[in-house]
């Protein structure tokens, strides 16, 4: 039976698939509602907006406030679990309930130790590097907007990666739940640590460096004032091969975390949302480049360099 998390992903994951196809394929003969509330950013729709459609709209700006509330979590997170890990302080009754909630009662300890320090570790690092982003190296345009369900989407993803973790490691669960009978180090994990987190960093610094590229667009090349609200098109590191070599990075980033994770099932909710409405996002934006510049390489691909 699906736990109330492991639902509410694959929903927004069908969800995704099916609109964005239908999208891609039939769009001028979708309800305008639609296309309106889906459709966001630098590829939102062109037609006439209506009315219930702009006044539930907030600045596109407002996706700092996801990383605000993601670097909480994750460091939160990861302080409670070091604080059971390390110096054997059982996690509070109520968070337990909280996650039984969310992730069903009979979850049970499918990460190891290591793993789930691994993977707070890692997330509370991209989650930092994506606040610094939002808040000193981004530029968002002031005519830039998002549905507000595009809000709600973005807090509940970081809250349900943090929750779907700590669902599933010793200590959290009713069952089996005496941290202290599980090795803090285990061989499996040791193995998959280094190339789980080489590829995570890999794909963690090309996702900043990417982001700074299209930052700069819009700054002054010296003073590196903002100078403009426009979309460019750019050029430089992975874009050269890729209109959105950040949602390619993205998707890196989880399926990297996965190696450790393979047994939370949760987690693999997870991924397919992310894998849906990345994949969805990098297809719009790259066919909003080609339509909007003529100059656009050819041999340029959406997301999977020389593939898609």
């Amino acid at each position: 039976m699906l736990s109330l998390i492991q639902f509410l992903f694959l929903s927004m994951s069908f969800a995704t698939f099916v609109v964005g196809f239908l999208i891609n394929l039939i769009e001028d003969r979708l309800p305008d509602i639609i296309t309106q509330s889906f459709r966001y950013g630098k590829f939102s729709s062109t037609k006439k907006p209506i009315q219930a459609i702009c006044s539930s709209q907030l600045p596109k700006s407002y996706f700092k406030h996801f990383y605000v509330l993601a670097t909480l979590l994750s460091s939160g997170a990861l302080f409670l679990a070091l604080r059971l890990y390390i110096f054997k302080i059982t996690v509070p009754s109520w968070l337990v309930s909280f996650l039984d909630f969310w992730c069903g009662e009979n979850r049970q300890p499918l990460i190891s130790i290591s793993a789930t320090v691994i993977t707070l570790t890692l997330m509370l690092v991209q989650c930092i590097r994506r606040f610094y982003e939002t808040f000193f190296i981004q530029v968002f345009a002031k005519s830039s907007k998002i549905f507000f369900t595009h809000y709600l989407i973005g807090h509940f993803h970081y809250f349900g990666c943090i929750v779907v973790i700590l669902a599933h490691s010793a200590g959290f669960t009713r069952i089996g739940d005496d941290a202290s009978k599980y090795n803090i180090i285990d061989n499996q994990s040791v193995i998959l640590a280094l190339p789980t987190i080489y590829i995570f960093l890999f794909a963690w610094y090309n996702q900043f460096e990417s982001n700074k590229i299209l930052a700069n667009l819009r700054k002054d090349n010296g003073s590196r004032k903002v100078v403009s609200e426009k979309y460019f098109l750019p050029y430089g590191g992975w874009f050269d091969y890729v209109s959105c070599p950040h949602q390619f990075c993205e998707i890196v980033l989880y399926l990297s975390l996965t190696m450790l994770l393979s047994k939370n099932a949760s987690w693999l909710c997870i991924v397919m949302w992310v894998l849906s409405n990345q994949i969805e996002t990098a297809l719009l934006s790259h066919w909003w480049y080609q339509k909007t510049f003529p100059s656009l390489p050819k041999e340029r691909k959406a997301l999977i360099p020389y593939v898609l």
